[in-house]
């Protein structure tokens, strides 16, 4: 299913984002680019690798022009205030099933993101 999100970001607040599983980007440059053209101002993007943080801000010494993954979540800080304007679609072969139980239990939700079947239970 594809769709387009807005979401907010605010001047010198990390915000830590998630983009749809397929999408445009296919590094730190590209993804920094399409945030610089929402909110009219730069953004620095930055991941987690494991070992370290990896950021970029358009390059320099100590930057890393990484790639996107898909199911990584990203963090960004941007210069400006403005809504970032995202579209791309989910991966089909990922399934989730809501199950509402009576009241006041919490609504519980199954994800996976093995073929449908394999299941993951928790709490919404």
């Amino acid at each position: 299913m594809g769709f387009k999100i807005s979401i907010g970001l605010t001047s010198g607040v990390n915000s830590f984002v998630s983009i749809p599983y397929y999408n445009q980007y296919t590094d730190a440059a590209s993804l920094r680019n399409d945030i610089n053209a929402s909110i009219s101002g730069t953004a620095t993007v930055s991941t987690y690798n494991g070992t370290l943080w990896q950021k970029y801000n358009g390059g320099g010494l100590g930057q890393v022009n990484f790639t996107i993954t898909p199911g990584v979540g990203y963090q960004v800080l941007p210069a400006a205030s403005g809504n970032w304007i995202v579209v791309g679609s989910h991966n089909p072969g990922s399934c989730e099933t809501r199950l509402t139980p009576p009241s006041p239990q919490p609504l519980l939700f199954l994800l996976t993101t093995e073929p449908c079947g394999r299941s993951i239970m928790g709490a919404a």
